[in-house]
This record gives C-alpha cells, sequence and structure tokens, in this order.
C-alpha cells in the first residue's frame, strides 16, 4: 500500500494566495525606479513559502517488510520493520486539539511525533509516532490480505 499526502486544504491555499495577492500589490505600488528592498524579501518570502507547500508531501508505504515513511523535505525515508513495531493502532485523533495543527508535529504530554497533511485518521505506531492516513480504508483492505500483519494491529475508533 502506498500512500502519497499533500496539504490540500482549500482554505490553507486560500490563505496563501491572498498574502501573495498582498504581497505583490502592496509591492508594485512601491516600485519606482528604485523598487525598495522590503517589498522584494517580502515578495520573496511569500514565494519560497507558498513553493514550500507546493513540495511538500507526506509518504507511506506499507509492505510485507514493514512500513516506510517520509516528509520530504523535512523528513528523509525511514524504515520500521515488523519485528521493530510493538503496537500499532489505526485511531482518529484531533490534529489541532491534540497536535495543535498538521504538519511534522509533537505533543509532548503523551511523548507522540506526528506527520500528517490533513484528516484525522492515523496510525500510532509504538504509542510515539503517529502517521496520518488519508484513505485508511486502503490500509483495511492491505490488513485483509495480509494476516500475519494484521494480528498486530489494533483498530479504535
Amino acid at each position: 500500500m502506498i500512500e502519497n499526502q499533500r496539504f490540500s486544504q482549500y482554505w490553507l491555499w486560500l490563505i496563501l494566495i491572498i498574502i501573495f495577492s498582498g504581497m505583490l500589490y502592496d509591492g508594485t505600488q512601491h516600485f519606482t525606479n528604485y523598487p525598495s528592498t522590503s517589498a522584494i524579501i517580502g515578495l520573496c518570502m511569500t514565494f519560497l513559502i507558498i513553493l514550500f507547500f507546493i513540495i511538500l508531501k507526506l509518504r507511506v508505504v506499507i509492505s510485507e517488510d514493514g512500513i516506510t515513511y517520509s516528509f520530504f523535505p523535512i523528513i528523509k525515508e525511514k524504515h520500521l520493520s515488523w519485528d521493530k513495531i510493538n503496537t500499532i493502532e489505526l485511531i482518529e485523533y484531533n490534529p489541532i486539539r491534540e497536535f495543535g495543527g498538521w504538519g511534522f508535529r509533537y505533543n509532548p504530554s503523551k511523548n507522540i511525533k506526528a506527520y500528517n497533511t490533513g484528516g484525522n485518521v492515523g496510525l500510532l505506531i509504538n504509542k510515539n509516532l503517529l502517521i496520518g492516513l488519508k484513505k485508511p480504508t486502503k490500509f483495511q483492505l492491505f490488513l485483509s490480505e495480509n494476516i500475519t500483519i494484521r494480528n498486530k494491529i489494533v483498530i479504535k475508533k
């Protein structure tokens, strides 16, 4: 099972477009023969933030070998083999209340790292790593076809 996730929330892109448009408008209003340095820096920073969100991708591969995940360009590919996974739970969670939103997050009170791009369903691995899933039904289908792996999974809702 392979799942590629990106930030696809319309409200996020709307905010970024409004900010970029405002910076572009404000920056062009001050352009004369000598554009201001702050206007150019503001436009460049806004453009780089938008580019970052376009590039940002959470990739999750679940196979007979284990779970491989990456959050490009922040976290390079990591692999957890099934023998290193003691517990794994398919859970529903509240990303805003429990982690302060989406992305690469950490909950210090529960000691859980979270990687998510949207939604509220994820895999809690070894009680300290949460990987968000946008298509949990694909994961459940994978489990139904892999009995030995299914015996390790606890599904909580």
